[in-house]
């Protein structure tokens, strides 16, 4: 509990005595409502101009995990079946596509406010060099995803040490 003296002058009769200083995140939270209301502001005009919101939200959080042995990404996937996601490596990048299709509950249904999202979507995330990608796995359980992919030994022949030279001007 703050003393209100800390704050106030009780000197002057003419003032007000109501504490004065607010707490050091209220211009952060201030500052999170207002963008806040500005994002659903601007998302609540896209329907009008021909584009849909409902998936936008549907991209799945991962995890990154590196050991000894393999790279696994973890993804957290509720409510897509497992028929309704396709998993590639090419090229360097790991790409997951999948598809949360609604319920035949829906239909008929008036929403007053609609949060549950569904809709396609894919994510590409970068993997390092040395990855085996011919021994790659991916399972899926209860709206998880796991992608484990092992990696290469890195071949010591390859490298070369070059001999330093000194330039003389």
């Amino acid at each position: 509990m703050y003393k209100l003296s800390k704050w106030l002058d009780f000197s002057d009769k003419n003032k007000s005595y109501y504490p004065t200083r607010e707490p050091l995140w209220e211009p952060f939270v201030n500052f999170q409502k207002e963008f806040n209301n500005l994002f659903n502001s601007f998302c609540r005009t896209l329907p009008e101009a021909g584009m849909e919101y409902s998936n936008a939200n549907l991209c799945p959080s991962c995890d990154i995990v590196e050991d000894d042995k393999n790279f696994k990404v973890e993804f957290e996937m509720p409510g897509v079946d497992e028929q309704d996601i396709k998993v590639a490596i090419s090229n360097g990048i790991l790409s997951v596509k999948a598809q949360k299709k609604t319920s035949s509950k829906n239909e008929g249904k008036n929403y007053l406010r609609r949060e549950i999202s569904f809709g396609a979507w894919e994510r590409q995330i970068s993997l390092p060099e040395n990855i085996d990608i011919d021994n790659a796995q991916s399972s899926f359980k209860k709206g998880m995803l796991w992608v484990s992919i092992p990696k290469k030994e890195v071949d010591k022949a390859n490298v070369i040490e070059l001999e330093v030279k000194k330039i003389i001007e």
